[in-house]
């Protein structure tokens, strides 16, 4: 295990640990022990980690038949993956992700994109809306498009493979990294020119500031009690 201590945060990259995790647990005992980790690495060096903030979160693979940049190749296993990495990211805010479904999803039919035609606009158009019902923040796979990801509202989207510019001490999880920042604006977080930063775009960095790591839990918490379940009376 390898700690990075930054700023008063403390960061880990457990690195036999996590491939073991990824071959032989399920998703949730993962994150619990991920969790469990955090909390002794923080009481070993004297650091107080703020209380952990699990937020839902429901996957979808866009399928089609029809266009081949909307039909997601990724697999359940990847994306569990996916979401090991995008945890470690966020453990600095001490905001946690957690998969419940991770489902393929059958995209509308819908016209080919023709300029001036924004990507994300085409892309949102083939998505049925109407199955996103889970109170969870969704993400959608696809492809291929021209961005790495974006996050306008519900669901925050993300292409199969990505183009990222490495940085100094930046990560070598590309497709982790664009999720954790499209997450990162879900969270209100807005772009940064800081390129180590996690919300700079198009870039490997992942850190965030104090003030970012504040709004990003207050967010959090405000996400929270939207997605809480209704209580039949």
């Amino acid at each position: 295990m390898i700690l990075h201590i930054r700023k008063g945060v403390i960061q880990f990259k457990a690195f036999a640990f996590r491939e073991f995790c990824v071959e032989h647990t399920s998703v949730m005992i993962r994150n619990s022990i991920l969790t469990l980790l955090l909390t002794i690495v923080s009481r070993t060096f004297g650091e107080e980690i703020s209380p952990i903030i699990t937020l839902p979160v429901s996957v979808h693979l866009l399928q089609s038949e029809q266009h081949p940049n909307l039909n997601s190749n990724t697999s359940k296993a990847v994306v569990e993956n996916i979401f090991l990495h995008v945890n470690q990211i966020w453990s600095q805010a001490g905001v946690r992700f957690v998969v419940g479904e991770i489902e393929p999803l059958k995209a509308f039919q819908v016209p080919a994109q023709r300029w001036p035609q924004r990507d994300r606009n085409w892309v949102k158009s083939a998505i049925p809306m109407d199955k996103l019902t889970a109170p969870a923040i969704h993400v959608c796979f696809i492809h291929d498009m021209g961005p790495n990801g974006f996050y306008y509202g519900q669901p925050a989207v993300v292409k199969d493979v990505v183009k990222l510019r490495n940085v100094s001490g930046g990560t070598d999880q590309h497709v982790a990294r664009v999720l954790a920042h499209e997450l990162g604006h879900a969270l209100s977080l807005q772009h940064r020119e800081q390129h180590t930063n996690l919300m700079a775009s198009a870039t490997t960095g992942f850190s965030l500031n104090e003030m970012e790591i504040k709004e990003a839990r207050r967010l959090a918490l405000s996400w929270l009690n939207l997605l809480k379940p209704v209580v039949a009376q």
